[in-house]
């Protein structure tokens, strides 16, 4: 692969949200309240109609810092209530596993030294005293607890983004007047955090022992794009992570329409019920273009495996990431070993460090099977820029299943499959190619199934040819004798399905990965080279990952 290096690559990796690679972790836990019960027609009464959206109200925090705790733990913020949303930013050690005792976890940033994660709940009819973390084993950290009341009890976070930059990204959002909660932490002894301009500083907190974290809120306006928000942390804060929430307003209690005075000659119908929605927003296509791009390598003639049955829509609440940084994590169904902590969608612009070496490129996502990124990088390059990608981790192997937290071994996998659909429009400028990008114990290895014409093989040595699940390919590495070794599809690919085991299989048959090796991850996406300096919209309309245990 042309200009990029295994040192480059191993800088894209750090950014990956893998726990055992880092050294420090910040964790956002969202508590939520439990469902309210839904108001109903009264009968023989007048019909209800919905009023206003509630203002949000934030009241009370608390905070919880120590040198080394196995349970991280605040007292409930005052005057809380049922229904309220509690969120506490929790900074720690990476090394300490971190487990959200009430709560799930959906959001999950690393930078290095940070990790930004959050889990969602809601407080019920009693409200507890307390909300906690588990820590195992014991680590320094810091926490902050706030409390929020009119928030939607049904679809309480509009949007979410996180970002391994000390900036809070950009969102979404899809009502007026919702409320950002922004997340920063670090781990700088002794620093304080300032909060973005616009913003209110709720608390900064500092345990003098590596940790520290610090949370603001900022209300919307109109519905529509909030821009980022930067933080300055001092001294030496320059290792943050940041992240926004967005708190969707509750729409008011309902209240009844007038009831027309009726007469015994006459029978006035009440007047029917507005029905509130919320801007929509839009929805991506599911139509994917089957012409192949045309590569250097002979093309045998090949069915493409249809399309499985049509994953769930992109409708409704999105990631908005105009940068660096990763949406989720999530838990997405079609990935057997997704469970709401290890899955992401990314937008890794690895190479993009000095000013000027990358053009903007901006990650749209509802889940792993609906997701697009927006590029524009410079006509004529053929250096990997950036990898937009889902990300799976398999670090959460044991006792012969997905039920632990071990990295997975390939001995211990009878299928590892996906299916996939996607798309890159591209023009006679497009360098890129959709790849699996699959990290086990021995090294890297990857799959390319659909590679434009200028991206050619990326400058690596053919060494053999063979199939994949029958599907014919090259097999080439890219380096020297500790070079990256990469199935290619002779066929390019835009759907169908991709025998990742049988592509393992034959790395092993080859040398490159040992017999006992483990799966770290499996990612997904586009490397990017060029655009041809326009911008360029790459699409994943479908995804799935079966992994099935002897």
């Amino acid at each position: 692969m042309t200009g990029t290096h295994r040192a480059d690559r191993a800088r894209r990796v750090s950014s990956i949200p893998h726990t055992r690679r880092l050294r420090r972790a910040l964790v956002v836990l969202i508590v939520l309240g439990a469902a309210v019960a839904l108001l109903g027609g009264r009968g023989g009464g007048a019909p209800l109609q919905a009023s206003a959206a509630s203002t949000i109200t934030r009241h009370g925090s608390t905070t919880f810092q120590s040198g080394s705790a196995s349970t991280a733990s605040t007292a409930a913020p005052s005057d809380l209530r049922a229904g309220d949303v509690v969120i506490s930013y929790l900074e720690t050690t990476a090394s300490s596993g971190v487990l959200c005792q009430t709560s799930t976890k959906v959001l999950d940033q690393v930078r290095g030294a940070v990790r930004l994660a959050a889990c969602l709940s809601r407080v019920g009819t009693t409200p507890p005293a307390s909300f906690a973390a588990s820590l195992t084993p014991a680590g320094p950290v810091a926490m902050i607890t706030l409390a929020f009341s009119g928030v939607d009890p049904q679809t309480p976070v509009d949007a979410q983004a996180s970002a391994a930059t000390g900036t809070s990204p950009s969102v979404r959002t899809t009502m007026a007047n919702e409320v950002l909660v922004l997340g920063e932490g670090s781990n700088a002894t002794a620093a304080t955090a300032t909060a973005p301009t616009g913003s209110t500083l709720i608390r900064s907190l500092n345990n003098g022992a590596s940790a520290q974290v610090a949370v603001a809120v900022i209300s919307t306006g109109a519905a529509g794009i909030a821009s980022s928000k930067h933080w300055t942390v001092s001294p030496n804060g320059g290792k943050a992570a940041a992240a926004t929430i967005a708190l969707r307003p509750a729409i008011g209690p309902a209240t009844p329409t007038p009831t027309p005075t009726r007469t015994a000659t006459a029978t006035t119908t009440p007047p029917a019920t507005p029905t509130h929605t919320t801007t929509p927003t839009p929805t991506r296509t599911t139509t994917t273009t089957t012409t192949a791009t045309p590569t250097p390598t002979p093309t045998p003639t090949h069915t493409t495996t249809p399309t499985p049955t049509a994953p769930p829509t992109g409708t409704g609440t999105g990631c908005y990431l105009p940068g660096d940084g990763s949406c989720g994590p999530y838990s997405y169904s079609r990935i057997t070993n997704s469970n709401g902590y290890n899955t992401y969608v990314a937008n890794q612009m690895w190479a993009c460090g000095a000013p000027g070496s990358c053009g903007p490129e901006t990650l749209t996502a509802y889940h792993p099977g609906q997701w697009s990124v927006t590029s524009t990088q410079k006509a004529g390059n053929t250096a990997v820029l950036t990898y937009p990608d889902v990300q799976q981790l398999f670090n959460n192997w044991g006792n012969g299943g997905f039920n632990g937290s071990n990295d997975t071994p390939i001995s211990a996998l009878a299928g590892l499959t996906s299916t996939y659909a996607e798309t890159m429009h591209e023009n006679a400028g497009t360098a890129a190619q959709a790849a699996w990008d699959i990290w086990t114990s021995s090294g890297e290895v990857m799959i390319w199934v659909d590679t434009t014409a200028l991206r050619g093989s990326g400058g690596a040595r053919q060494m053999g040819t063979g199939t994949i699940g029958g599907i014919p390919m090259t097999y080439y590495v890219y380096g020297g004798t500790d070079g990256l070794p990469i199935i290619k599809l002779n066929t390019n690919q835009r759907t169908g399905t991709i025998d990742i085991l049988d592509g393992l299989h034959y790395f092993q048959s080859q040398g490159v990965v040992a017999s006992n090796a483990t799966i770290s991850q499996v990612n997904f996406g586009w490397e990017i080279c060029s655009t041809g300096g326009v911008a360029e919209t790459f699409n994943v309309t479908d995804y799935s990952l079966t992994a099935t245990p002897k």
